[in-house]
């Protein structure tokens, strides 16, 4: 027979299994929610607390920086979020992340979203986190909730601002939860932060640019001076930004390829699950969303450049890095290679040599200038690559400008795609390429290349060469 002090014993011992255990970190959020934020108002609380959330939230979170938003305004175009993505079939016992909705879209559950900086550095004046990466703890969050417009849509359910740079900030777990709850002064307080980041960039694209008009402005007057220069920052990783636009583009344009029938040129985009059941279900997507899908899909490869202040200040400085004979890792972040395509009035060329300040590098032995015509060997593969070599290697560590006058050059977009990729240092050369297309439209151009040298003209576009054209 088992003695009281035993049956005391295991009474006490069944008594602790039914509790609870506390999480010293999940109590962090009740303390300041409900002990402290929820004594006064939590959406418009005393000067005090709203310090206090000011600062945990300044502190604690990380953006990407302004520059990493211009180049990838949208991290997944393809992504929406959905909770009940995890749910596993009884039948299958497998779940539907992954599996292309009934509009061509791929549902998550945020975590393609949350590993996406986990590979850079945070760039902070917090000893603490400068030079670290983010470890556990710390999750995706969205600044925006409600869409103004989309009544019963939330805006993690919408393309455009599920991935959207803006209405993402990244957020120790605890202070995330601050944010979820709709009009608190927490929440408005990361949408001011965002919109001083980046709502004053202008994209250039109206499917990109009216997302703002879903985000409604907070209309805050915050306690703390929000000093841009001191948040935290994942870094401007040249290699890793150009990494991210090239898998990006390859699976943008693997999208538009199923939806027009063709093979996409990846065979996973992020997930195993998405490429076969958006296949599957390409032929029986109604017509209004699949020319959706791919007018949002093409919206986001972001090809075109306008010459604006921005791409003048970029090719300022294409001009100071040849000033100093492209020094090797100078400038390795900006693409080598400008394509224009000449207007009749030659007032876009002339805006591109003005900002390059052409007149000047060409009097310092800096440019050498070459034409692409009917006496050029466009028929010989190789023979055509030697001559482009061999005038690049005359360049002298500055301009090499292409005027094409015959569009058989594009059956050869792998050499155009050399000469700004540099990526083979037993070539010789370290050029800038501008390539100026005198007298053939750009659609003409894409048109001709796909035909002819469909995969390695998008190559080059999509990774090596900015096409620059003029507004207004």
């Amino acid at each position: 027979m088992e003695s009281d002090d035993e049956n005391t014993i295991f009474n006490n011992y069944s008594e602790m299994k039914k509790r609870e255990l506390v999480n010293g970190e999940n109590i962090v959020y009740h303390i300041i929610q409900k002990q402290i934020i929820q004594t006064y108002d939590a959406i418009d609380p005393p000067r005090e607390v709203k310090f206090m959330i000011e600062q945990l939230l300044l502190w604690g979170g990380v953006w990407f920086k302004p520059k990493t938003f211009q180049q990838i305004p949208v991290l997944l175009p393809y992504a929406i979020r959905d909770a009940a993505c995890r749910k596993k079939d009884p039948a299958t016992g497998e779940d539907t992340r992954g599996v292309a909705n009934d509009k061509g879209f791929m549902p998550d559950d945020n975590s393609s979203i949350k590993g996406i900086p986990k590979s850079l550095t945070i760039e902070s004046v917090f000893s603490e986190m400068n030079g670290n990466s983010l470890g556990n703890g710390y999750v995706a969050s969205h600044c925006w909730r409600i869409l103004q417009n989309k009544p019963g849509v939330l805006a993690s359910q919408w393309e455009r601002t599920n991935s959207f740079i803006p209405n993402l900030v990244w957020l120790p777990t605890q202070l995330s939860k601050l944010t979820d709850r709709e009009g608190s002064y927490a929440q408005r307080f990361i949408q001011h932060v965002s919109g001083l980041l980046y709502r004053n960039i202008d994209l250039h694209n109206p499917m990109l640019t009216e997302i703002w008009d879903e985000l409604k402005e907070p209309n805050i007057a915050p306690v703390s001076e929000v000093n841009l220069d001191q948040l935290n920052y994942f870094e401007d990783n040249a290699k890793w930004l150009s990494r991210r636009k090239d898998n990006l583009l390859k699976e943008l344009q693997s999208i538009l390829n199923i939806l027009d029938g063709g093979s996409p040129i990846v065979k996973t985009i992020n997930v195993s699950k998405y490429v076969p059941s958006l296949i599957k279900i390409a032929n029986t997507l109604p017509p209004t969303d699949k020319a959706y899908l791919r007018m949002w899909i093409k919206a986001n490869m972001g090809e075109d450049i306008v010459l604006n202040d921005y791409w003048r200040n970029q090719l300022a400085e294409v001009y100071e890095h040849i000033k100093r004979d492209c020094a090797p890792g100078d400038y390795d972040w900006n693409r080598r290679g400008i394509i224009v395509a000449d207007d009749e009035t030659g007032e876009l060329l002339a805006l591109v040599k003005g900002a390059l300040k052409y007149e000047e590098l060409y009097a310092a032995g800096k440019v050498n200038e070459i034409t692409v015509d009917k006496h050029w060997p466009l028929d010989n593969f190789d023979e055509c690559w030697k001559m482009l070599l061999s005038e690049a290697r005359r360049t002298n560590h500055g301009l090499l400008v292409v005027n094409v006058n015959d569009i058989r050059i594009f059956d050869h977009c792998w050499c155009i795609k050399q000469l700004a990729k540099q990526e083979d240092p037993s070539l010789k050369f370290n050029e800038y390429v501008l390539l100026v297309i005198k007298d053939i439209p750009w659609a003409q151009v894409k048109e001709y290349a796909n035909e002819h040298d469909k995969g390695e003209f998008n190559a080059m576009m999509d990774c090596f060469y900015h096409r620059i054209y003029f507004e207004g």
